[in-house]
């Protein structure tokens, strides 16, 4: 895909279902999605330039409450040095800093209101 989603999930959960094919009892693992976020990954040298491409792009199995920190302190320095991060940013369109901040800003305020979620990244 050329996006990243990044979802907020809860905990795994058991769930016992059937097969309507063929009958087959069998148990398959759920878990209540929080938020979610997609985002071009035109913005990987913008989001790594402030620390924060590890986190949003490989960040699977951390806990969203122990991520707020760092997302905050990238946060900053983007807002901080924005003609900084404008020369990052995609030469086709696709991949702007004001889109970007929004973003960040959104997942931000998600781990902050679930901070016991995991993230999920799926590239």
């Amino acid at each position: 895909t050329m996006s990243l989603d990044l979802a907020l999930i809860g905990e795994s959960r058991a769930t016992p279902c059937s097969c309507v094919s063929c009958g087959h009892e069998h148990r398959r693992e759920e878990h209540e999605v929080f938020h979610t976020e997609n985002i071009t990954h035109n913005l990987i040298p913008m989001f790594a330039a402030a620390g924060l491409y590890k986190i949003l792009w490989h960040g699977d199995h951390l806990v969203a409450g122990e991520q707020v920190a760092a997302l905050e302190a990238g946060l900053r320095d983007m807002e901080r040095r924005p003609d900084h991060y404008r020369r990052i940013e995609s030469p086709d369109g696709w991949g702007r800093y004001t889109n970007a901040v929004p973003w960040l800003r959104r997942v931000i305020a998600a781990c902050r209101a679930h901070p016991e979620a995991t993230l999920r990244c799926s590239r």
